[in-house]
């Protein structure tokens, strides 16, 4: 149902992390188009995933729960970190030719990226690395969890309001220095799980079947996102920055709405382009976890080099290349990764069949 969604989102991320994308905006009513469509889009995709996670949760004790979140989730942030932390070292090593920098700088992004940091954390001199676009599911799995916890004591609008709560706290964590875990998104994860939850509950995608219903939910979102950035809005779940308040938090759970309606009307088509972004959304958790290892390991390194120090020509130009580079190395990781676990499994299997005929 949302692997059109989930698939356009993650390749939103992987061009929205490529440095210098911006660079050749001007005051063109071309640019200025663009550019609304992609803070419209880019800035909803998040929540928009938390909502669309929230949408299919079930309620359960903590343990299964836990558990659930442990094979799904966490072990594949696990195996993420320590691929990434390989990777590096030997990336930081041929870049600056120094064992010692090299353990140091790829510890500490160990370090910061096991603890769930989301930006920059000073421990006296020593500077903790973000964990990188990975941030996402250290939020949803402690996000999960706290909502899992809810659904056993509230309901309908009690459960909204205690969610928006939560949410609230977590907006105000953000002027805390040094929270591990990614605790202010966690928080505010629960809220967005929340309306996914209860928009399931409510029947309200499957409700809009007219044309009157889908046009007044577009004019909705739209009028929220046109009304928070009036006020000077700018909405970064992953860097904290709420310009006005819960009022952001708020404003990207109606605009995530719209983006989910208007991606189920497209789904309705098919073809070769869109069912490429499916089989992306179906292997989302792997693009993002290639993503992440991509980028902290060598992409920043590589991006920085090649705008700061050896690209000459065109910025748009420079820009195709970065992003076609990195979604094919992206893409290739996860389905060489794919293809590997499907022997692997395939040659077990094959054992234990062999073993049960003797």
């Amino acid at each position: 149902m949302f692997d059109l969604l989930k698939g356009a989102v993650l390749l939103s991320m992987i061009i929205g992390h490529t440095r210098g994308l911006t660079d050749n905006y001007d005051s063109s009513a071309f640019s200025y188009f663009w550019a609304v469509i992609g803070t419209f889009v880019g800035e909803a995709a998040m929540p928009a995933l938390l909502v669309v996670s929230g949408y299919g949760f079930r309620k359960t004790d903590f343990k299964k729960c836990f558990n659930r979140l442990y094979k799904t989730i966490i072990i594949p942030f696990l195996v993420t970190i320590v691929i990434t932390c390989t990777l590096h070292l030997g990336v930081y090593y041929f870049i600056h030719r120094s064992i010692k920098e090299t353990i140091k700088a790829t510890g500490l992004y160990f370090l910061g990226a096991l603890l769930g940091v989301t930006k920059p954390i000073f421990i006296g001199k020593y500077m903790l690395s973000p964990c990188g676009p990975c941030w996402f599911l250290v939020a949803l799995v402690i996000g999960s969890l706290i909502f899992n916890q809810l659904l056993h004591y509230l309901s309908g609008k009690k459960l909204l309001i205690a969610a928006s709560v939560i949410a609230c706290i977590g907006w105000s964590m953000m002027f805390a220095p040094g929270l591990p875990f990614a605790l202010s998104q966690s928080c505010i994860t629960v809220l967005y799980l929340c309306i996914g939850y209860l928009t399931k509950k409510g029947k309200f995608f499957t409700s809009i079947t007219t044309r009157k219903k889908g046009i007044l939910v577009s004019l909705v979102a739209l009028f929220a996102y046109f009304l928070f950035k009036g006020l000077g809005g700018v909405y970064n779940m992953a860097y904290l920055m709420y310009s006005v308040g819960p009022l952001c938090i708020f404003t990207y759970g109606v605009v995530s709405l719209g983006v989910i309606y208007w991606s189920l009307l497209l789904n309705r088509h098919e073809g070769p382009v869109a069912n490429w972004f499916r089989n992306i959304g179906r292997n989302s958790l792997y693009v993002l976890c290639a993503h992440s290892i991509e980028l902290q390991a060598f992409g920043l390194y590589f991006q920085e080099w090649f705008v700061e120090k050896y690209w000459q020509g065109p910025v748009w130009q420079r820009n195709l290349i970065l992003i076609i580079t990195r979604v094919i190395i992206d893409l290739a990781m996860v389905y060489g990764f794919l293809w590997f676990k499907g022997r692997f499994f395939k040659k077990i299997m094959n054992k234990n069949k062999d073993m049960e005929d003797e």
